[in-house]
């Protein structure tokens, strides 16, 4: 088990730095930037210092190893649009309601998508798995900006229960964990109802029944630990994507957190937050797929890494 964490983190390290190569590469060799003559008619000195302070002096391989070395010492350099605080510190800023509003929404969709989607194959065919997969399906195709701005017009226009948007209070909470967590929990509930059928017409189910098992305790007994390797397959992934935050549920909601910056650091070419953040979702989703590998061999012995 150590053996294969060190060689997993290992191969983590040089797939961070195929990526921090290839984005630094691709950003600096697109014509155009925030530090064009047109953008910014400095001149002489006061240019190349400029330059100087956001390291964008010398070839791009000169950059590159001036930025890898400071990378490694924690320092992700100043962001281009707020030249007065670094780059770590922004994130670690703006990171916070991020992991809050997701950290919620996995507390909240998992339990609750695993329980319904149970619950529906339990009732296959009946009027609730009925109700169950009309839900489940509706919140899979339609998309979350769309159940955000419903849940504004209905809660916070019309009845004026909730605040529109904005951070502070839990009330800030409810309506953008709504919407964040019903994709989710739809696409668990459909996952969960089709593996619990599979593993209901299986043999150990029927030989359970045979021997008398009451029928509310075979789930819990013995079908729910056959779903929880698939269960990691299909979920483990999905919380990297919630942990970085959603910038269409985050800039409906006017939440100040990381999902924005994703896209309008982008946008607006600022070289130093994009590489930060392409390389910390790169190192999460490294430790993600390495946590689940090992649960993988903890829940069934029968898997070897």
């Amino acid at each position: 088990m150590v053996g294969y964490v060190i060689r997993r983190c290992l191969a983590l390290v040089f797939v961070v730095f195929v990526i921090s190569v290839i984005t630094f590469v691709i950003m600096y060799s697109v014509p155009g930037g925030p530090f064009e003559e047109r953008q910014m008619p400095l001149q002489g000195a006061q240019r190349e210092n400029i330059l100087r302070k956001y390291g964008m002096t010398g070839s791009i391989f000169e950059r590159y190893i001036a930025y890898v070395g400071n990378a490694l010492q924690g320092d992700f350099g100043y962001s281009f649009f707020s030249p007065t605080e670094r780059v770590q510190d922004l994130i670690a800023r703006v990171w916070g309601p991020t992991l809050i509003l997701g950290g919620i929404t996995i507390a909240i969709s998992l339990p609750l998508g695993v329980w319904l989607g149970i619950l529906a194959a339990k009732h296959k065919g009946s009027f609730l798995d009925l109700i169950i997969n009309t839900f489940a399906t509706s919140m899979t195709v339609i998309p979350g900006f769309v159940i955000a701005v419903a849940l504004i017009l209905t809660f916070s226009a019309r009845i004026r229960l909730l605040p529109s948007g904005g951070w502070g209070g839990p009330e800030h909470l409810v309506l953008p964990v709504i919407a964040y967590a019903l994709g989710p929990t739809a696409t668990l509930i459909r996952y969960i109802r089709g593996l619990t059928l599979d593993e209901l017409g299986l043999d150990y189910v029927r030989t359970a029944r045979a021997k008398g098992l009451a029928e509310h305790l075979i789930i819990p007994r013995h079908v729910f630990k056959n779903l929880m390797i698939p269960l990691v397959t299909v979920f483990g992934p999905t919380i990297p994507l919630i942990l970085t935050g959603s910038v269409f549920i985050e800039t409906t909601f006017r939440i100040p957190g990381l999902g924005q910056y994703l896209v309008s650091s982008s946008v607006n070419r600022d070289y130093p937050m994009v590489m930060a953040l392409t390389l910390i979702m790169a190192v999460i989703w490294g430790i993600t797929l390495l946590v689940t590998d090992i649960l993988y061999v903890k829940l069934d012995p029968r898997v070897e890494l």
